[in-house]
Order: C-alpha cells, then structure tokens, then sequence
C-alpha cells in the first residue's frame, strides 16, 4: 500500500512538513518489526505522497520533465550538524522551519536568505487578523 504524509489543517499539529516527517517517523518506531526508517519517511513524504495523490508522473522525485518544489536547508545550524554523516536523518528527524534557507517553487525562488521573497508579511498579516476579526464575530 502507498503511503504519503501530508497537512491538511493545523489546528491540532504544526503545519510544516518537517514536523510532519518527524511525527511519522517517531510513530514508526513503536512497530516490532519492520520499523519506519528515515529514508521510508522521506519517501512517504516525496514520491509516495505524490503517488497516493496519482501524481507520481508529474511530481515528487526530481527528474527532467518533473514539476518540483525544492526546499534549501542550512547545514551549519548546530542541529543540522549530523547532516554531513546521515543526510536523510538530519532532514527527517532534526530540520525544523528555521533550517529553510531558500525554496523554490515550479523553478521561481520564493524564499531567499531565510525570507520570503514575493509576499508583503505585514499587509498579509493584517488580512488574516481581520479574517479572524470576522469569524470570531460570528
């Protein structure tokens, strides 16, 4: 059976995909046998996530002819450090949001340097708290 990983709503869990793979990893390790390793989370969370989505074809793995996110992480932050050894582990269970350097979506650079690059954050966020504003008077 395919498996992905994914966030549908953050209520209840972060909203970043690292937690996410951390979670299931952490979760795959209470089974006597086999256990979830670090590159079966990665998996579920690339190319399984994008097969269980019937986009296998078009995503999830970086290949010619793909539509890819990719995601830049800083090595050198002290919690990254096991990178050099076990990349696929630092990714899985140690990267968190404040790792992110740059991303890049459908080949356009949206995050640089550690900052979004194409959104206005204070207009951006004074439209969610007058979303919230409005709910919340409901």
């Amino acid at each position: 059976m395919t498996t992905g990983t994914g966030v549908d709503t953050v209520v209840f869990a972060p909203g970043d995909m690292l937690s996410t793979m951390r979670a299931a990893h952490l979760a795959g390790q209470i089974a006597e046998d086999p256990r979830l390793t670090a590159k079966d989370v990665l998996r579920m969370a690339t190319l399984d996530g994008a097969a269980a989505m019937g986009l296998a074809d078009r995503t999830g793995s970086l290949r010619p002819g793909k539509q890819a996110d990719v995601i830049l992480l800083r090595l050198d932050d002290l919690n990254m450090l096991t990178a050099e050894r076990d990349p696929i582990g630092a990714v899985v269970t140690e990267a968190q949001p404040h790792n992110v350097d740059t991303v890049l979506v459908a080949g356009k650079v949206v995050k640089a340097g550690g900052r979004l690059v194409h959104a206005d954050l204070r207009r951006t966020g004074r439209a969610l708290r007058a979303s919230a504003a409005a709910l919340n008077a409901r």
